[in-house]
């Protein structure tokens, strides 16, 4: 089965390029807007890169793409805005080193139809012999809220919530299946 792999950073989609050669495609930018463009059967929008979309544009996209071109399944995965708190830590651990994520606040979006929350994390990593940390800004979603949202705007999928992918992770995954 072809594969096409994305993703917004050219660093991540050239070391994509040279580690997997039977990829089929290999794309740099904003998934959203590329899947516009691929006739895939099967898409898979997974590492919680849903977490970079801030605004419900995002999904209006995602939405319009699928109403044009029907898809057999789409796979999305989601930060939980229900499994996280103020104050709570997130250890990651790599062969490279070790990640640390701080919840410091919550900053509540509303739209018309669609909610999320722009959470601020303090970020700590420590990889290959590097130490960095910043504070940044990831977007954490309520189930009901996102299958209430895709089920109101694409009436012709199955909509249904799954857990993480990824074990400890404050995530879940949300399947859409053509009817």
């Amino acid at each position: 089965m072809p594969v096409t792999f994305v993703d917004r950073s050219p660093s991540i989609t050239n070391k994509a390029k040279k580690q997997y050669i039977d990829l089929y495609d290999v794309r740099t930018g904003d998934v959203t807007q590329i899947i516009e463009q691929v006739n895939a059967p099967y898409i898979a929008i997974i590492c919680r890169i849903s977490a970079y979309w801030d605004s419900i544009g995002y999904f209006e996209r995602i939405a319009a793409s699928l109403l044009e071109q029907a898809r057999d399944n789409v796979l999305i995965d989601f930060f939980d805005r229900a499994l996280v708190e103020t104050g709570q830590r997130f250890i990651f651990e790599s062969d490279g080193g070790i990640g640390d994520w701080t919840i410091k606040d919550f900053e509540e979006q509303k739209t018309k139809d669609l909610s999320f929350c722009n959470v601020k994390l303090k970020v700590s990593y420590s990889l290959y012999g590097h130490s960095f940390c910043y504070e940044w800004y990831r977007s954490f979603f309520e189930k009901e809220n996102l299958f209430n949202w895709f089920n109101s705007k694409l009436p012709d999928y199955k909509i249904s919530l799954g857990g993480s992918l990824i074990d400890q992770d404050p995530s879940f995954s949300l399947k859409l299946t053509h009817k």
